[in-house]
C-alpha cells in the first residue's frame, strides 16, 4: 500500500474513512471526494479515503489528500469484495475513524466484516453516486446504517427497497465552489458558442454520438467545442465527417481545468442515457452557461430550473432537443442571463453539501433522530 499526505494524527473533529473501489481518476466522484475532504478539514474533520485499487487513468487527483491505495488491487469489484477485507483493517487500526463511508454497495459487508475484524463494529454508511438505472447490488444495502444519496430518484429509489430505514436515508445533493467559479463569458459575435463536457462515447453512458446526429439537424451559425476523451473518440471524429459537421467542432482533448479552455460559451449540452448527479451541470451553472440536457436518470431534474439556468427535455424526445438547440440559435435572447444562471447554483455550494453529508454521518454514529 502507498499513502501521500495527511496522518490520522492531524484530525481532531470526526474522522470519516471513505472507501472506494475502481476509478477512472478523472470522473464527478472523484471531484466530489475532493471537494468533501477539503471542506471537511474547514470544519475541523477529516477525510481518509482508502482505495482497493489503483485509478486506471489519471493517478494524480488525490494529491495533497489522506489518502491510500492498494497497489496491485484489482480494478474488479468482485475481487475487491474479498481482498479488501484486510486492507479496511489495517486502515482501521491506522485512522481510528468514527465511522465508514462506502461509494459501491457491494462493499458495505466488506467493510462491516473488516470492522468487525478490528472490535470497532463501526457504523457503515453508503454514499450512492449511481442512478438506479444501472445495476447494483442494492439488496445490499439493508447491512449499511445509514444512506447518503446524491439525487433526487435515487433517494427515492433507496426508500422504496425493502430492508431499509427511511428514517436513516439523507439526500444530499454534491456540491460545487461557488465562491471560485470564475464566469465564461457568452460569444459577442460569430456563431453560437455549443459546448459538451465529459467523456466521449458511442452509446453507452454518454451517448456523445447521439448529441453529433442531433446537431447536425440544426441550422445557422453554431460551432460546438468537444471537451474529453475516450476510446470511442476517432470513430466519433469519422461520424462527425459522415454528418458533414467536422469543421463545426473543436476537439480540446482532456483538460484538468475545462473551463479554463473556453474562450466563450453560450449553452452547454447533455445528451446521457443517465448519470447519478451530473456535477458538468452544476459546474457549468455555477459559471453562468445555461444547459439544455435529457431529463436522464438521476440529476439534471435536480439541477435544471427550466427557463433560468436551461432547459430539460424528455428521453427519446428527440425532435424536442434539436428545435430547443435551434430557437437558441435563432433568437440568443432566449438565454437566461448569466447572473440568473449562476444564481441557481448557489443552493449546491459545497459548504451547504458539508453540512448535510456531515449532519447524515453524524445521526448515523450516534443514532440521533432526523431533525
Amino acid at each position: 500500500m502507498t499513502k501521500n499526505s495527511h496522518t490520522a494524527s492531524d484530525a481532531k473533529g470526526t474522522r470519516i474513512l471513505v472507501v472506494i473501489g475502481p476509478l477512472s481518476g478523472r470522473g464527478g466522484i472523484e471531484t466530489c471526494l475532493r471537494s468533501i475532504a477539503d471542506e471537511a478539514e474547514r470544519f475541523g474533520d477529516s477525510v481518509h479515503i482508502l482505495a482497493l485499487s489503483p485509478s486506471w487513468v489519471d493517478g494524480s487527483w488525490h494529491r495533497e489528500l489522506s489518502y491510500r491505495e492498494v497497489t496491485n488491487g484489482s480494478n474488479s469489484l468482485k475481487i475487491q469484495v474479498f481482498s479488501g477485507i484486510l486492507p479496511i483493517l489495517r486502515e482501521i487500526r491506522r485512522v481510528e475513524p468514527d465511522v465508514i463511508v462506502t461509494i459501491y454497495s457491494s462493499l458495505i459487508p466488506t467493510s462491516r466484516l473488516a470492522s468487525a475484524l478490528s472490535g470497532r463494529h463501526l457504523p457503515i454508511v453508503s454514499w450512492l453516486h449511481f442512478s438506479m438505472a444501472i445495476s447494483q447490488r442494492t439488496s445490499l444495502l439493508r447491512y449499511a446504517q445509514g444512506h447518503i444519496c446524491i439525487s433526487s430518484e435515487i433517494t427515492e429509489s433507496v426508500r422504496g427497497l425493502s430492508g431499509i430505514d427511511n428514517d436513516k436515508v439523507f439526500q444530499v445533493f454534491n456540491g460545487v465552489d461557488v465562491s471560485s467559479a470564475e464566469v465564461v463569458p457568452r460569444s459577442e459575435e460569430g456563431p453560437l458558442r455549443l459546448v459538451y463536457v465529459g467523456r466521449l462515447m458511442i452509446g453507452k453512458q454518454k451517448r456523445t454520438d447521439l448529441l453529433l446526429k442531433l446537431l447536425s439537424q440544426v441550422n445557422g451559425s453554431w460551432h460546438l467545442d468537444v471537451i474529453g476523451s475516450g476510446d470511442d473518440e476517432p470513430l466519433l471524429k469519422s461520424l462527425a465527417i459522415e454528418l458533414g459537421i467536422l469543421e463545426r467542432i473543436t476537439w480540446h482533448g482532456w483538460q484538468a481545468d475545462p473551463w479554463s479552455a473556453l474562450h466563450s460559451a453560450d449553452v452547454l449540452l447533455l445528451t446521457s442515457a443517465f448519470e447519478g448527479f451530473p456535477m458538468v451541470l452544476l459546474e457549468a451553472t455555477a459559471r453562468g452557461i445555461p444547459c439544455i440536457s435529457v431529463d436522464c436518470r438521476s440529476g439534471p431534474s435536480d439541477i435544471i430550473d427550466e427557463g433560468k439556468n436551461g432547459w430539460l427535455v424528455p428521453m427519446n424526445a428527440e425532435e424536442i432537443f434539436t428545435s430547443r438547440v435551434q430557437e437558441i440559435v435563432n433568437e440568443r435572447e432566449r438565454l437566461p442571463s448569466i447572473e440568473m444562471v449562476c444564481s441557481t447554483a448557489e443552493r449546491f455550494s459545497i459548504t451547504e453539501s458539508y453540512k448535510g453529508f456531515k449532519r447524515a454521518v453524524s445521526q448515523t454514529i450516534f443514532g440521533l433522530p432526523r431533525a
